[in-house]
């Protein structure tokens, strides 16, 4: 029986010691599956990782560094592969990490050659055993071409600060110039204002209008007048610019600076200032050209004036005399030629005589009157022939007898009468045309 009780008591024991080797051979795989995959990530990471001791010896390294061979960095010092500049900030990590400090991050540059380093950025972070402090994980990054492109970046950013204040600064001259050509434009455009009292305000507006305000001075010599800032001193440190009258130089222009400046492009003037000296220069002699060719139109617009008031004066007089004349023509018709056609009618008893001699007195009294003058006048458009028949209509004579007069027929009187109507403006009225010729007189 108890022999019995002992083989259960084994059985049982063989099944414990079954188990327990079912859960070690399960925790060798997962062992072997654990080492596996950390082989498989340190193997296949970008990162360099190290195990060092805490005298920074290399125990393990996934890869070499560049341009090394991993047999001749196992077992080495770390320092051995550092540039000297480097060691500094080492140790003393090292130091801070033997003390008790928590995962540290540091730069360093690694020797690839003689003359080719590297940058790395290394995280250090402390391995416990068996509760002490053991080793380090190193896990190092090269940071390179992040540090060149940063370079870069800083660089192209360096440059372009550099480039928009350069622009900004050529702007904010530009402007300055801008203004200056218009507040001279402007001063010129006031009215009634003597050019003198102009130039001065100019030579002030250049003065200002400088770099350099404060040291500088102008002047402005145009033929027989000369215009200049009170400080104006004239100093070895110039710049003239000539103004002109159509090509031919009529003045001056002329800027100093009352001390000495650096030497920029023209002594101590720059481009800039040269060119908005110039263009003030050419202003000026555009301006003064301008000024000068509207005191000419005024001066032409006066003589014309006073040549017009001469003329209507002589047209008048001319009015005056061609009354008197036609007064005079239609007093000595009255006078010395009706009286005569009057006696010759009560001599002749031949009809058609009779007739011409009427025609010819209608004809004297139209002379002596204003009707023709009225009509030809007012409607332009009537040819002759048609003021002969519309002064014949305004006597009162038919279109026959007008014919008879004229030596035309009766149809060509018809259609010269329908055409005074029509110009008259009378075409599709209701009124008669010798009434309305009677009311032109």
């Amino acid at each position: 029986m108890a022999q019995k009780s002992s083989y259960a008591e084994l059985a049982e024991k063989i099944k414990t010691l079954e188990k327990d080797l079912a859960v070690y051979r399960k925790a060798q795989e997962v062992m072997r599956d654990n080492d596996e995959n950390w082989r498989a990530l340190v193997g296949n990471t970008d990162d360099i990782i190290q195990i060092l001791d805490l005298d920074g010896n290399i125990l393990y390294m996934n890869r070499p560094y560049p341009s090394q061979n991993l047999d001749d960095v196992i077992g080495k010092p770390a320092f051995e592969f550092l540039t000297p500049e480097t060691h500094a900030e080492v140790r003393k990590t090292l130091k801070k990490m033997r003390s008790g400090a928590g995962p540290q991050i540091i730069e360093m540059h690694v020797a690839l050659s003689n003359s080719e380093t590297a940058l790395f950025e290394t995280k250090w972070v402390p391995m416990a055993k068996k509760g002490n402090f053991g080793t380090i994980i190193a896990v190092s990054r090269d940071i390179t071409g992040r540090k060149q492109a940063e370079a870069a970046l800083h660089s192209s950013l360096f440059n372009l600060e550099n480039m928009v204040t350069k622009r900004t600064r050529l702007l904010v001259e530009r402007v300055k110039e801008l203004k200056c050509l218009l507040s001279i434009s402007k001063l010129f455009d006031r009215p009634n204002i003597p050019l003198e009292v102009t130039l001065r305000a100019v030579v002030d507006l250049i003065a200002s209008s400088c770099q350099n305000p404060n040291i500088t001075c102008a002047r402005i010599i145009l033929e027989d007048s000369e215009v200049q800032t009170i400080n104006f001193i004239e100093t070895q440190w110039k710049q003239t610019c000539d103004i002109k009258l159509y090509e031919k130089q009529i003045g001056s222009l002329e800027v100093c600076y009352l001390e000495s400046k650096p030497e920029i492009d023209a002594g101590p003037f720059s481009k800039k200032e040269i060119g908005l000296l110039e263009s003030i220069a050419e202003s000026l002699s555009n301006i003064i050209a301008r000024k000068r060719m509207e005191d000419e139109l005024k001066s032409k617009a006066r003589s014309l004036e006073e040549l017009n008031s001469a003329l209507n004066t002589i047209l008048d007089q001319r009015n005056q005399d061609r009354v008197e004349y036609e007064n005079k023509l239609v007093a000595n018709t009255k006078l010395l030629i009706l009286p005569f056609l009057d006696q010759l009618a009560d001599m002749t008893r031949d009809g058609r005589q009779l007739a011409l001699i009427e025609s010819i007195q209608e004809n004297m009294e139209e002379v002596a009157s204003s009707f023709s003058h009225s009509l030809n006048s007012r409607y332009f458009d009537l040819s002759p022939a048609e003021i002969r028949v519309a002064k014949f209509v305004k006597m009162g004579k038919s279109s026959r007898k007008i014919a008879d007069i004229l030596k035309i027929s009766i149809k060509t009187v018809k259609n010269h009468r329908h055409k005074i109507r029509e110009k008259l403006g009378i075409k599709n009225r209701n009124m008669n045309l010798r009434t309305f010729l009677l009311y032109l007189e």
